[in-house]
């Protein structure tokens, strides 16, 4: 006898599906009632043996079922749980009952059968079953703490957690290969030491033997960070630039502060009211973090579709250093920024200088660089801007803090720019009020932009225009 456990699931909000396949021991496919509702049915066939009585095979399926829902979850981009649970049932059966069909995955006309199939074979194959559940199991995790949380603040530490624990669980994938080039590394830089020092030839073996240990018990004795790990798993990927390594090195903060327990309080709330003090508040790329996850999940279910999107929303919105941001500053000619479209973020020059890109980093370095100084250098491109659908959001930002410039042309401009991307409603009043509520609690001081504000609204009192 087959004891035979049944889950079906309300999936509407993520129809028109078409969805069959098995594995092993369970059934996956999608149905739609005479009611015309869309459900997910999961079956699992237990061996009758391994149950005690039938209210007991619920809990022996329930591993079955969580593997399921991971690689749901992981295609659907779009978390399946106990919550959406419509009908339960179970039964006994002579013989489990599996249909001769080829699997199919599709969303919305979508075929993601060929991704499927690549996360079933390694969830068959023995050596990567138990990483690859486990991948899927915290990926689906923290797409429901970010479902959950319409405003993006409530579970926010609690989502981006998920996401470090896949990035932890990759790295240790390659911890091995990490000591492996290591160590060989260590012997080369032996080697060559020892023949800088007149080591003699037949000697060379036995000293880098006796300082072998010492040498990586200094550098790794306790074993290699997690920043570590990390870079060298992005590595195998090639991705190494400065910008993305510098991205690596704000994430690895971020999770610290997550991971280890800091403090939390800030004297600044951003316009987005906040339950409470998160420790990743102030972080902008948790969107990039995400499709960096993803993009490696893929990679190590051997899913090329998620790598495009990754590698054009980092060229786009990875910050460049500081340093860079200066030197573009003085010498704007060496970065082939020859006219004001190419500053636009579209432009995605290999540096990363970009208006948005550098009004964010002069909101993380407001000390480190001078506001009249960057006016001056960047009048002659700002006085030839041309707003447009493509690049207000660009135009908007640096208009924000140039309003604060001592040059009058700039701080004019500034607020003609603000009051053209007004007319044209690509924001609202309201929304150029949060936008000075964020500078502010960046720690940036904008006396002219919120008096601007205060005029708009008066204005706006009154029937006037500005």
């Amino acid at each position: 006898m087959t004891c035979i456990y049944i889950e079906e699931y309300d999936l509407e909000e993520v129809a028109p599906l078409d969805i069959y396949f098995n594995n092993d021991n369970f059934i996956v496919q999608t149905n739609t009632d005479t009611d015309g509702m869309l459900t997910l049915r999961i079956e699992v066939n237990i061996d009758d043996e391994y149950t005690t009585a039938i209210y007991d095979i619920a809990r022996i399926a329930r591993p079955s079922i969580l593997i399921v829902q991971g690689i749901i979850s992981f295609l659907l981009d779009y978390p399946v749980t106990v919550y959406e649970i419509v009908n339960t049932k179970t039964s006994r059966s002579a013989l489990p009952i599996f249909k001769e069909t080829s699997s199919v995955f599709k969303v919305n006309g979508k075929d993601l059968t060929n991704e499927l199939e690549q996360i079933l074979e390694k969830i068959s194959n023995r050596k990567t079953k138990y990483v690859a559940i486990s991948l899927l199991d915290r990926w689906r995790k923290s797409l429901l703490l970010e479902n959950e949380d319409d405003a993006d603040v409530l579970y926010k530490d609690e989502a981006l957690l998920g996401l470090f624990h896949i990035l932890e669980i990759l790295s240790n994938e390659y911890s091995e290969d990490l000591k492996d080039e290591a160590d060989i590394k260590i012997s080369e830089f032996l080697n060559r030491y020892g023949h800088t020092v007149m080591i003699g030839e037949r000697d060379i073996e036995r000293f880098e033997k006796e300082n072998r240990n010492a040498v990586k018990k200094l550098l790794y004795g306790g074993g290699f960070t997690f920043a570590t790990r990390v870079k060298f798993l992005l590595s195998k990927y090639d991705i190494n630039s400065e910008r993305e390594m510098d991205f690596v090195d704000d994430l690895i903060k971020i999770r610290n502060r997550i991971a280890h327990g800091r403090k939390t309080f800030k004297n600044s709330i951003g316009s987005m009211f906040t339950p409470f003090f998160n420790n990743s508040e102030g972080s902008e790329n948790e969107y990039l973090l995400k499709l960096l996850v993803k993009k490696l999940l893929g990679n190590f279910f051997g899913i090329d579709a998620y790598n495009n999107e990754y590698s054009k929303q980092s060229k786009e919105l990875l910050l460049p250093r500081v340093q860079v941001v200066k030197e573009f500053l003085n010498k704007p000619e060496e970065f082939d920024i020859k006219s004001v479209e190419d500053l636009n973020s579209n432009a995605e020059n290999e540096f990363g200088i970009s208006w948005i890109n550098i009004y964010q980093v002069y909101l993380k370095n407001s000390s480190k660089i001078k506001l009249d100084m960057m006016t001056v250098k960047l009048k002659v491109f700002f006085s030839c801007v041309q707003i447009d659908d493509e690049n207000w959001r660009d135009i908007l930002c640096i208009s924000l803090i140039f309003c604060e410039s001592q040059c009058a042309d700039v701080m004019e401009q500034s607020k003609k720019n603000i009051q053209k991307i007004l007319d044209s409603k690509y924001i609202s009043t309201s929304d150029l009020m949060d936008e000075n509520v964020e500078l502010e609690s960046s720690g940036i001081k904008c006396d002219n932009l919120k008096a601007y504000i205060l005029l708009i609204n008066h204005k706006h009192s009154n029937n006037g225009k500005v």
